[in-house]
């Protein structure tokens, strides 16, 4: 179903207008996966979802399972398998995990939710074919929490969006056929930012609608064409830690980034299987560091991007006047040689995660001589002249060098 959705023509829609902000979109870090059944394989990857501890959970579509992997790709574990029964999916689709670790799968053929442990342990299901509170029409699709863990689903069938306690106790609905405000047409994803505001795509209308937490329409973007801010079947959503807004355009093979409140900034993406490219994405998904990923389905992969960040190194002398003079490196390269006080090494741009800046002594200077201390501007700090830094994608980290000289007395 999934597959052949590419196919659907959007339907015109209301239109939010902004002026855009122009940006470069993330630089493509890695893909993964291959078509296959065996460990790390895929047969129509869609849902993805990052936990806290930056590994990365992909629903593994065709082969009715769920395989988790390290923030780089690595193979860590997989569970589940075809069939009805708990723990079992039939053709599954989205995925998100809570603050806990806790994973929870939309089981679409079976007509419900699954949740289970960081490990695959099966907790608890719900959700059964009606139209009643708690039951979906069709087949659940994109699932997200909220800060609080309550489970959001969207139910593209009925033309709403369910919202559930954690432990899946129906809370409210909202949403009806249509076009016009509020309304929804085939709602594929669905998001939910960091004051509770959620983002709904609106597939088959070709926009994107806000929505506050309780249901009440706040705004919406976007219509049908391949133009910057357009969509073409736009399947899912995701708002980052920071409040932008990232759309996955499956009919146009791309994905657009907007503001939150729907303002176009960049976007990334063309036909094809080379890096960087897509054949129908499906789902995106952030880590804390702003690692983006991104499934792309028929090529039967995860790609993986990011927004650089910058480190700067910098060194003081105390006493201000110290002849002293030393190399900042940052990952081993020297980017500032034989520097006395104030030396700098400038903005290093570097991809999201972890970075060792370092100092040595330049010629004529002995490291010994000084009670050497770093601190960051992100709040890391250490003894020593070596520091593992955490860089995050979009920001800017500073690490000052302190090499305070010893005073020898005889």
């Amino acid at each position: 179903m999934k597959r052949l959705l590419i196919g659907i023509a959007g339907l015109a829609a209301l239109v939010f207008v902004a002026v855009a902000i122009a940006s470069s979109p993330p630089t493509f870090v890695r893909t993964w996966g291959t078509y296959g059944t065996g460990n790390g394989q895929f047969y129509g990857p869609y849902g993805i979802a990052v936990d806290t501890t930056g590994d990365v959970y992909v629903v593994d579509s065709f082969n009715s399972r769920v395989e988790e992997f390290t923030g780089s790709g690595g193979y860590l574990r997989q569970w589940g398998s075809a069939g009805s029964g708990d723990g079992q999916f039939s053709n599954p689709d989205g995925v998100a995990v809570n603050a806990s670790g806790d994973v929870y799968v939309t089981d679409e053929g079976n007509t419900r939710v699954e949740e289970f442990t960081a490990t695959g342990g099966f907790i608890r299901k719900w959700g059964s074919v009606g139209t009643g509170p708690g039951q979906f029409a069709g087949a659940p699709h994109g699932i997200s929490l909220d800060s609080s863990g309550n489970v959001y689903v969207a139910d593209p069938t009925r033309d709403q969006i369910d919202e559930y306690t954690g432990t899946g106790t129906y809370v409210r609905e909202f949403g009806s056929p249509g076009t016009g405000t509020g309304q929804l047409n085939a709602p594929f994803g669905v998001s939910v930012d960091s004051s509770g505001d959620v983002y709904v795509a609106d597939s088959a209308n070709d926009r994107i609608q806000e929505f506050t937490n309780a249901g009440a329409y706040v705004r919406q973007w976007g219509s049908h064409g391949n133009g910057s801010g357009q969509f073409y079947l736009p399947l899912d959503v995701k708002v980052d830690p920071a409040g932008n807004v990232y759309v996955v355009d499956t009919g146009n093979n791309r994905v657009e980034e907007f503001t939150s409140t729907g303002i176009y900034v960049t976007q990334w993406g063309s036909t094809g299987s080379g890096n960087g490219q897509f054949d129908g994405p499906g789902r995106i998904a952030f880590d804390a560091v702003g690692d983006i990923y991104v499934t792309d389905q028929p090529n039967d992969r995860v790609e993986q991007f990011a927004y650089p960040g910058t480190l700067t190194a910098t060194n003081k002398l105390v006493p201000s006047y110290d002849p002293g003079r030393f190399n900042l490196l940052v990952d081993g390269t020297v980017y500032a040689a034989n520097v006395g006080n104030n030396g700098t090494t400038g903005g290093v741009s570097l991809l999201p995660g972890s970075h060792t800046v370092s100092e040595t002594a330049a010629t004529g200077t002995t490291l010994a001589t000084y009670a050497t201390t770093v601190s960051c501007s992100n709040g890391q700090s250490a003894i020593g002249a070596s520091l593992a830094v955490q860089v995050v994608g979009n920001a800017a980290v500073t690490c000052t060098f302190t090499n305070t000289r010893r005073i020898f007395r005889p």
